[in-house]
């Protein structure tokens, strides 16, 4: 069972969105690969 109820802040949403997500050509609003924090690409 996963934890509830766990918050971020906006900035780690931010960074998440910005250096974690890679998002596909196609539907990348809702089709995206989540890198882990090592081998995040940077834009």
């Amino acid at each position: 069972m996963y934890p509830k109820g766990i918050k971020i802040t906006d900035r780690e949403m931010a960074d998440l969105e910005t250096r974690h997500l890679t998002r596909h050509d196609f539907h990348g609003e809702r089709n995206y690969s989540v890198s882990p924090a090592k081998f995040a690409q940077r834009k």
